[in-house]
């Protein structure tokens, strides 16, 4: 009976600690929308060009549905960031998942300047505009197509904006815009 007992609490015990390190491994491959951009910019400038310059971010649904958080503290395992090279036609998609580079796409369309985002200017990260979002205007999680909260990092009127895609109460998409510099609330958009 006590080896019954040994052996059960023994597989009880390595249980609770696999399940510890699946979800503490999982949830350290996450970047949040700053840490995705950083890392991007260094891969591209050297891999692609010296020039490149952060463009438009989004975070991206997790394929294989291993993450539990969702964006729920502000960090994803999926982004796909463009990046620019200022004055030219080049920019360049890098999807990262995992922490990891695994799709490069070059495109062609015309850069607009005024659209490159300095990188130095966002004072508020993922992370702390989602918990604003949610304390502040009632954020709940997306279902469906967007699971969880999603973030884009793009130029608004000149401003650098982070949005965070969740729903309201009622279960509609919305998007909540804040000035990525000051962290102050630009507009928020319901569909």
């Amino acid at each position: 009976m006590k080896k019954l007992i040994y052996c059960v609490l023994t597989i009880f015990i390595l249980a609770i600690v696999f399940t510890y390190h699946s979800n503490s491994s999982a949830s350290s491959k996450e970047f949040s929308l700053l840490e995705a951009c950083k890392f991007a910019k260094e891969k591209a400038r050297e891999e692609w060009s010296k020039d490149a310059e952060i463009y438009y971010v989004l975070s991206v649904d997790d394929k294989e549905k291993e993450s539990k958080s969702k964006g729920e503290h502000g960090k994803r395992r999926y982004w796909n960031v463009i990046l620019a090279k200022p004055g030219t036609d080049d920019q360049m998609l890098y999807t990262i998942h995992n922490q990891k580079v695994v799709e490069k796409l070059a495109l062609t369309e015309p850069v607009n300047n005024e659209n490159i985002v300095d990188l130095n200017k966002i004072h508020f990260d993922s992370d702390k505009i989602v918990d604003k979002a949610k304390k502040e205007y009632n954020l709940l999680p997306g279902k469906g197509w967007a699971e969880g909260y999603h973030f884009v990092l793009r130029k608004l009127n000149s401003d650098p904006t982070v949005e965070v895609v969740g729903r309201d109460k009622k279960g509609r998409f919305i998007k909540i815009i804040f000035n990525a510099r000051t962290g102050k609330f630009v507009t928020k958009i319901t569909s």
